[in-house]
Formats: C-alpha cells, structure tokens, sequence
C-alpha cells in the first residue's frame, strides 16, 4: 500500500481538423475517454477510495472556440477538468469568451 501513487494513460489523436463534431472521430475519442473514465469511478467507488483520488487531464494542445468555416484552427489552450471523489465541481476557472 502506498500513501501516494501516480498513474499515467495517454489517448492520442485528437488533432482532427475538420471533423470535431461529436458525430464525428472527436466524438468517437470522447465517448471512448468518458467509458473508460466511468469504468475507472466505478471501481475507485467499489474500492470506497474514491473520495481519496483526484483525476487531471492535460494536454499541450488546443484549437479555437469559432470555426474557420471547415472546422476549427490550432490554438494556445484546451479544456481540462478535474474529478474526484472529494472535488467540488460544477465550475468553469477563468472567463469564458464571448
């Protein structure tokens, strides 16, 4: 038992031009990550640690809020969340552009 541990995953190819619908591969990639996140919950729960785990997403890449008119360009900065059994959610950190 450790009183610390980090766990690293990687799912990769998000970079889909101008297919970012959610009919589309971005929306494939995503329902893949919310699966695979929901499974994760699942049994951090069945375990009653859940409380002590505290999920990050991270990426170096991001795109823009507006479309170019065939989908959206590269941009500084994505979304990420936090989740965690001890996380107050519910936020957005920063302002949202208009």
């Amino acid at each position: 038992q450790s009183t610390r541990s980090a766990f690293y995953v990687q799912l990769g190819s998000f970079d889909a031009h101008g297919d970012n619908s959610l009919g589309g591969w971005t929306g494939q990639l995503l329902s893949d990550t919310s699966a695979a996140l929901q499974c994760f919950v699942n049994d951090m729960k069945t375990q009653a640690i859940w409380n002590d785990v505290t999920i990050v997403s991270s990426s170096e890449f991001g795109r823009t809020l507006t479309s170019n008119g065939q989908g959206t360009d590269h941009a500084w900065g994505g979304n990420h969340f936090l989740i965690g059994g001890s996380i107050s959610g519910g936020k957005i950190h920063g302002t949202y552009p208009d």
